[in-house]
């Protein structure tokens, strides 16, 4: 289970590699430059659209949300109680469940956060569906995105 407290994620629960560095790639950041939290808002509800257009055809529309859900409750910053029935704040920009990941965070935190909940999903889809299988579904939405293991260093932009 990944956790993520004050803006780090708990290195007793690492995410694996290559999903997090697909994350950091439908997630990327002008070099050299953090935007602000509102500029990282739409370029998660962008690459959470993409995702969803793409894998909700081959997961179907609730096997998607099913698997966004559980990427989300893995990466609360703080365990919900088994009777809890507070519900996020719904927001008109935002995927289900970030939009209390980056309320009251600075534009580095809310990065960290976002990578970690777009990598706990791809995690996810790898474990249900197979890495191979996985990696070519998101290439078919990012065609433009280069997903082979010899370009994993992007020069100046750490993964």
């Amino acid at each position: 289970m990944v956790r993520i407290a004050d803006g780090e994620v708990d290195s007793q629960q690492p995410i694996p590699a290559l999903s997090e560095q697909l994350a950091r790639r439908l997630l990327p950041t002008a070099s050299g430059e953090t935007p602000s939290p509102d500029a990282l808002a739409l370029v998660a509800a962008g690459a959470y659209a993409r995702l969803r257009v793409r894998l909700a055809v081959f997961l179907g529309e609730q096997g998607f949300d099913a698997l966004w859900r559980r990427a989300i409750h893995l990466t609360q910053q703080e365990p919900q109680e088994a009777g809890d029935t507070a519900r996020e704040e719904a927001s008109p920009t935002l995927p289900p469940g970030l939009h209390s990941a980056l309320r009251g965070s600075n534009a580095a935190d809310a990065h960290t956060r976002l990578v970690a909940a777009f990598a706990s999903f791809i995690g996810l889809l790898f474990t249900f569906i197979g890495e191979e299988l996985g990696t070519r579904l998101i290439a078919q939405a990012w065609p433009e995105l280069p997903l082979g293991a010899a370009d994993a260093q992007v020069e100046g932009a750490p993964l």
